[in-house]
C-alpha cells in the first residue's frame, strides 16, 4: 500500500524585522519615502511659574513666536520679566504680558498653535479647557510627588540628610523637583536617618527656623495657609521638628514628619511647601 504523505514541514519562525517590512511595504511598491520633517509651531503661549519663572530655551527655539504670561502671585518678578525680557531678547519673537485672571482668560481666548502651563491641577483643567476650543495642543506641567529611597548601599547618612533637607526646604519648598517623600529601607536604618536630620535640621536653622536668614517664605499668605491646613489633618503622622505656621506672615516652619499614613493627604497631594 502506497505510505501516506508526510506532513509538510513546519515553517521558520518569521525574522524579528518583518513586520517593519511588511508596514514599509507601500513605501517600497509604490515608489514613496517617509520621512521626518521638523517645522516650527508659530504661535505659543507660555505661563510661568511665581516662584521659579525659568523658561528652556527649547521652549522658544521650536516656535516662531513666544507669548510669555508670568504669574500675578509674585507681581515684583512678573515687573523683573517684563522688564528684562525686551531689553536682553529679540522682542518681536518673544514678549510678555502681565495681569491677573482676566488677562489670562483673555490670552487662553486667541487662538494659538501651542500652550505651555506650569501649576496647579485646578488652573490646569481650565487651561486645557481653553485650548480644546481650538483643538490647540498643550503642555501641562501639574502637581506631583516626589519620592526619594534610601537605600542600604549609602555611604553617609549625614550626606543623604543633608541633601534631603536642602533639596526640601530651599525656597521655602516652592519647587515642583523638591523632594516631599522619603523611604527607608529597614527599622534601623530608618532610625539613624531620623537622627541625621535632626542634626542637620540644627544645623541648617538654629533653634528658630523663622529668624534664620537663609530660610524664606511661601508666596502668599493663602499659600501659607493651604499648608497650614494640610498640618492640621488628623492623619499627618508624627511631628519630629516643625509644625508651626503663620499665613499672615506667608511663614510655615520646616517640619519633618515621621510615619505618615498612605491615606493622609500629604501623601497624595502635592505639597509645595516646606514640609518633609
Amino acid at each position: 500500500p502506497a505510505k501516506e504523505a508526510a506532513p509538510p514541514p513546519a515553517p521558520e519562525a518569521l525574522p524579528c524585522h518583518f513586520s517593519l517590512v511588511a508596514c514599509c511595504a507601500s513605501d517600497i511598491f509604490l515608489g514613496d519615502v517617509s520621512k521626518i520633517a521638523t517645522e516650527q509651531l508659530g504661535l505659543r503661549v507660555l505661563t510661568l511659574d511665581g516662584t521659579t519663572p525659568e523658561v528652556p530655551a527649547d521652549e522658544w527655539s521650536v516656535c516662531a513666536a513666544v507669548h510669555v504670561k508670568p504669574s500675578e502671585a509674585c507681581p515684583e518678578t512678573s515687573a523683573l520679566v517684563a522688564r528684562l525680557f525686551p531689553q536682553f531678547l529679540d522682542a518681536q519673537s518673544i514678549r510678555v504680558f502681565e495681569g491677573a485672571v482676566p488677562e489670562t482668560q483673555a490670552l487662553l481666548a486667541e487662538r494659538w498653535d501651542f500652550v505651555c502651563f506650569t501649576g496647579s491641577q485646578r488652573v490646569g483643567r481650565l487651561v486645557a479647557k481653553a485650548a480644546a476650543e481650538h483643538m490647540t495642543p498643550c503642555l501641562l506641567e501639574l502637581g506631583g510627588k516626589n519620592v526619594a529611597i534610601v537605600d542600604q548601599e549609602v555611604h553617609s547618612l549625614a550626606v543623604v540628610a543633608r541633601r534631603l533637607l536642602w533639596g526640601r526646604f530651599i525656597n521655602a519648598g516652592q519647587s515642583c523637583v523638591a523632594p516631599d517623600v522619603v523611604v527607608c529601607v529597614g527599622a534601623a536604618q530608618a532610625a539613624a536617618l531620623k537622627a541625621a536630620m535632626l542634626d542637620c535640621y540644627r544645623s541648617f536653622y538654629g533653634g528658630d527656623p523663622r529668624r534664620s536668614p537663609d530660610f524664606g517664605r511661601l508666596v502668599t499668605p493663602a499659600a501659607a495657609r493651604r499648608v497650614q491646613q494640610l498640618l492640621q489633618g488628623t492623619d499627618v503622622g508624627d511631628v519630629l521638628v516643625g509644625g508651626e505656621a503663620d499665613p499672615e506672615d506667608r511663614y510655615v516652619a520646616p517640619t519633618i514628619l515621621w510615619e505618615t499614613p498612605a491615606s493622609s493627604k500629604l501623601m497624595r497631594e502635592e505639597i509645595f511647601g516646606p514640609v518633609l
